[in-house]
């Protein structure tokens, strides 16, 4: 009921559904075939996002669509939801981009990229149940024998996925980007010195200048100009690792405050975007008047994700990476002890007789790669592009 009142406020929202990890409970994105109209229990003891709760769906459409299936029972298909239900456009993207069509026959791409062929079968299928009805009888037969197939059976790749769903709900459900940088960051770790290798979930045990290697998943990024130049402040955030790490059935997030000051921000700052998963080379700085923990960042790597690691063509890179999945392969299977993440890491570098990696096997220099800003007027246009 909470998260029905405050289903506008989406910072109460993420808040609810993270109690509701702590304890084990599942929220699920919402379909066509098991919400209601708002947040509500499925029979299987999840919580669903209500179809009402979706901006841009409201009450009107919903009815519709939990009305018919309490009628007729759940939708077997896209076919059968189409001729069952009407939908316009803004509707059908928003009911598309955020699950609640998954599970109808079409891949999510499908649904997306095949729009305008699926909007027109609708608009024809209206046309004749409005002139049935003009004539006093419909087409209901020749309508339920209407049909419309997908193009394709490709799907988007499971982060993009996510990302959709970011973009609809406020939040991910279903994952998170993080998981798909565990590969790269293990390679890049491989580089790094194993004695100052921290997550995010360690930082605030540090001290004053201590020295930092650490990774994390941009959470937040503001800007704004110093008499010195332009700078950031950044917060990251990760999971945790060791006994710690699990929430419920869950990850634990940690998230921490990242300083780029003029000269950091000139090289890497200018070109940072939420979502971005970096690497970062630093040092804690204690704060005198607050006495609060930041980090300064004095040089940051662009992470690539699993998927982007190519590896088949390099004989040195390739015997890297298995070794690194072979690791991963036997911890998931628990062949390896229970310990954190990083005293895996620190076994992996010990055990590794293979070259250390260079930045520019397993990195990138971001998008669009470009000379800092270097006039006010620069400066504010590129700050507006973020």
């Amino acid at each position: 009921s909470r998260m029905t009142y405050k289903k506008d406020d989406q910072d109460s929202i993420k808040e609810y559904i993270n109690d509701c990890k702590r304890y084990g409970i599942d929220v699920i994105p919402p379909s066509v075939n098991y919400s209601s109209l708002d947040f509500d229990v499925t029979p299987k003891g999840q919580i669903a996002f209500g179809l009402a709760s979706l901006k841009g769906v409201g009450y009107g459409p919903g009815i519709d669509i939990i009305e018919s299936r309490e009628l007729k029972g759940e939708y077997k298909d896209l076919n059968d939801f189409l001729n069952r239900v009407r939908i316009n456009s803004k509707v059908y993207e928003i009911l598309v981009k955020s699950g609640a069509l998954d599970n109808l026959g079409w891949t999510r791409k499908a649904l997306i990229e095949e729009k305008d062929r699926v909007m027109s079968f609708v608009k024809n299928m209206n046309k004749k149940t409005d002139y049935g009805l003009q004539q006093g009888f419909d087409f209901l037969d020749e309508i339920e024998m209407a049909c419309i197939e997908p193009q394709t059976t490709e799907e988007y790749e499971p982060d993009v996925l996510l990302e959709l769903e970011n973009e609809m709900l406020g939040m991910y459900l279903t994952g998170h980007p993080l998981e798909f940088y565990e590969l790269s960051r293990r390679l890049r770790a491989k580089g790094m010195p194993q004695r100052a290798l921290y997550n995010i979930s360690e930082l605030p045990n540090l001290k004053d200048k201590d020295e930092v290697y650490t990774f994390g998943m941009i959470q937040h990024i503001h800007r704004f100009e110093s008499k010195k130049g332009w700078m950031a402040f950044v917060t990251i955030s990760d999971f945790g690792v060791g006994d710690e790490a699990q929430s419920g059935t869950n990850p634990k997030m940690y998230q921490f405050d990242m300083v780029l000051f003029a000269e950091a921000y000139s090289n890497w700052g200018y070109k940072m975007k939420e979502n971005d998963f970096i690497s970062i080379h630093g040092s804690m700085n204690l704060r005198k008047d607050t006495r609060t923990l930041s980090l300064i960042a004095d040089e940051i790597t662009f992470m690539l994700k699993d998927k982007d690691i190519d590896y088949q063509s390099d004989s040195v890179m390739r015997k890297i990476v298995m070794g690194v999945l072979e690791d991963m392969q036997r911890e998931k299977l628990e062949y390896l002890p229970e310990s954190s993440k990083r005293k895996l890491l620190e076994q992996d570098s010990k055990e590794s007789s293979t070259p250390v990696l260079l930045d520019r096997d397993i990195i990138e220099t971001g998008p669009g790669v470009q000379a800092p800003p270097s006039f006010p007027e620069e400066q504010e246009f590129e700050e507006q592009e973020y």
